[in-house]
């Protein structure tokens, strides 16, 4: 990874800007959210991205040292997904790159779920990833 941030600094012109766009693992609430209300469920359990997320800290941290970025700007923020049922929501999860899981389990927030919806047909469920944006300049 060090080697690909030192081929992005090659092709960068001067004062060029890197952007580190990804989400952090962090175990994110699964919600069942509408009306103007939500109730937290259960979470997402995304604990299979650590390495990664690991290894591309440690390649920024290593090209900052070595002088060719410095970091700009660090920005942290929220981007919320929706689904309409259980099944969509796991299907989603289990496509990602690293597979990701429903905790305590899915039957566990298909019961809420299904016990809420009948109440009012416009809950969905809902999960908020934290996500970064890093901008490194090329110097």
């Amino acid at each position: 990874m060090v080697d690909a941030l030192k081929e992005s600094w090659r092709v960068l012109h001067q004062g060029g800007v890197l952007l580190d766009f990804r989400p952090l693992v962090g175990s994110p609430p699964i919600e069942i959210a509408g009306g103007g209300s939500a109730q937290e469920v259960g979470s997402v359990d995304d604990r299979a991205a650590d390495g990664d997320s690991a290894a591309a800290d440690a390649a920024i941290e290593t090209v900052t040292k070595s002088g060719i970025f410095y970091g700009e700007t660090k920005r942290q923020f929220q981007v919320a997904h929706y689904w309409d049922s259980v099944e969509e929501m796991s299907e989603y999860l289990g496509s990602r790159r690293h597979r990701m899981s429903i905790l305590p389990s899915e039957a566990h927030v298909r019961e809420f779920f299904d016990r809420t919806v009948r109440t009012d047909a416009r809950i969905r469920l809902r999960c908020r990833w934290r996500n970064q944006l890093h901008a490194y300049a090329r110097l």
